[in-house]
């Protein structure tokens, strides 16, 4: 299904309370079929492909993340989500729809989030302006997958070398569209204090390597 320039998909019987999936980073829709496979008996699940991802095509120039989120906001109500889990890279537009949003949902969860304007990781900004200057300059080729996968979001998979093979035949697939808008991206900061408007009872489960 698509919603003006947004492909998603839903699983699930009509009248279960909605939930809303947002993929990671380089992800798609498909990202949460295991999950959705363990929910969907008991909810209606709504898997969205991100812009420059899966289905959907690049966010314009004329659009930035407000109003993305505001646009996953009017899904939101249209379908009757009060429930909202994402990923990673997923997480910044999850508390855009939040903002956007602060009165029906119910709960978000955040996996691995990233924050538009938090804390961030000075030697991946290098790797970023890098695959966006080969893009421009080439499109998609094999060195994007490899400059990324030898980043240091990888760098704990070193001992797991089947699941990080795993992941990178999923990076060969990804088209690097969203390339295109990805220097706005890096670019969109969240004032702090849009963020305080954002509240909800949580619950925190670090990793071993996030106690490291």
């Amino acid at each position: 299904m698509t919603t003006p320039s947004l492909h998603y998909t839903v699983c699930g019987p009509a009248g279960a309370p909605p939930v809303l999936f947002l993929h990671g980073f380089m992800g798609n829709a498909r990202d949460w079929e295991e999950v959705i496979a363990a929910l969907h008996s008991d909810f209606m699940c709504i898997a969205i492909d991100l812009p420059g991802h899966g289905a959907t095509p690049p966010m314009p120039p004329s659009q930035n993340h407000t109003d993305l989120g505001r646009r996953l906001g009017d899904l939101c109500r249209t379908l009757a989500v009060r429930h909202v889990a994402a990923l990673s890279f997923g997480a910044i537009f999850a508390l855009q729809v939040s903002l956007t949003q602060p009165g029906p949902l119910r709960s978000v969860v955040l996996g691995a989030p990233a924050i538009a304007g938090g804390p961030q990781d000075d030697g991946m900004a290098p790797v970023y302006f890098r695959l966006i200057s080969l893009y421009r300059q080439s499109g998609r080729s094999e060195d994007l997958d490899k400059i990324w996968m030898a980043s240091r979001p990888w760098d704990g998979l070193s001992h797991r070398v089947g699941l990080k093979k795993a992941l990178a035949r999923v990076v060969g697939r990804h088209r690097w569209t969203e390339l295109t808008s990805f220097s706005r991206i890096l670019q969109f900061f969240q004032p702090p204090q849009s963020l305080e408007a954002v509240s909800y009872t949580h619950l925190t489960l670090p990793t071993k390597e996030d106690e490291c």
